[in-house]
């Protein structure tokens, strides 16, 4: 990670320089991202949120040189996925470090549980504790897309509930099974986003890429005891030429509605289908699960896992 240079630290100024930093903010000049950190306004108003997220971790990496990144941001800063941007970054801090700024979310911590990582200019929680700490603190729909991210690059589970065993956590009981029902075969955040809220929701746990007798074609989800099959339309399968292969959006539904009539002919099994909204709003996500005949129970637990 290489600090943004577009940031303005007046500590690393003339006293002169930091009074002109200090009247240019006051005039709108410069937007001060937190105590002693100033970005050209225009600058922070073009940005977007991920933009500006990166600029205060940024600024708060530059100015508080004991904080560790944790959480999402760390996460994003070992290239995992998370839903959304955090609102603030997200640090660790020694129990009798000085306040931090109110830009930011500080978890204490004594730091006692292994060293942070170095990435560039950066001191960062561990990429394994990173995910113990999300799957401990996160709804289990937004734990699992980092957890299942993490397993698709070689990750294992193993690992993670050893380590989730040798640290006290609060929230242990939630992180353990969140790190119990991740699967790296899921292959974006779209369907570990769904899989999640299906599994909050009380829905059956899923099969993840079920194959079709007969072919070869796969679905993202399956039921087989249910006879059900589920699919995540996704915006980039219309969008994205590695996906569109030069088809219009027209002859891409075209086909997608011939590969849906044959998997129907070769399972006999019902269809669902959802987009990446439909997960995030959750009820019409649940809507079109039921339409389908799949049963809603209690959502899933720790103890509902084990005993499978």
């Amino acid at each position: 990670m290489h600090l943004d240079e577009r940031l303005i630290i007046p500590g690393r100024t003339s006293d002169r320089e930091s009074r002109a930093l200090q009247r240019a903010s006051a005039r709108a000049d410069l937007h001060r991202i937190r105590r002693g950190a100033y970005v050209e306004q225009q600058t922070w108003q073009q940005a977007k949120p991920l933009e500006r997220h990166l600029l205060a971790l940024h600024a708060e990496i530059l100015t508080t040189p004991d904080a560790v990144v944790s959480h999402r941001s760390a996460a994003m800063l070992h290239g995992l996925p998370v839903l959304g941007v955090p609102r603030v970054p997200e640090f660790r801090q020694s129990a009798g470090a000085r306040n931090a700024s109110s830009a930011t979310r500080i978890r204490r911590s004594a730091l006692d549980d292994g060293d942070p990582v170095r990435l560039g200019e950066a001191n960062v929680v561990p990429v394994e504790r990173t995910l113990v700490d999300l799957a401990a603190s996160l709804p289990l729909r937004e734990a699992l897309i980092p957890l299942d991210a993490h397993l698709r690059r070689g990750g294992s589970i193993d690992e993670l509930l050893h380590l989730l065993q040798s640290i006290r956590i609060r929230g242990a009981r939630r992180a353990e099974l969140a790190i119990l029902l991740a699967d790296g075969s899921s292959e974006n955040g779209g369907e570990s986003l769904s899989r999640g809220t299906m599994l909050a929701l009380g829905f059956p746990v899923p099969m993840v890429q079920m194959a079709v007798p007969g072919s070869d074609l796969r679905t993202d989800f399956g039921w087989l005891r249910y006879r059900v099959r589920g699919e995540l339309d996704g915006d980039q399968k219309y969008e994205d030429p590695r996906y569109t292969g030069g088809r219009t959006p027209a002859e891409i539904v075209l086909a997608e509605k011939r590969r849906e009539a044959l998997i129907r002919s070769l399972t006999g099994h019902e269809f669902a289908r959802w987009s990446w909204p439909d997960a995030l709003r959750v009820h019409p996500l649940r809507r079109e699960l039921l339409r389908v005949g799949l049963p809603q129970g209690r959502p899933v637990t720790l103890e509902s896992i084990r005993s499978s």
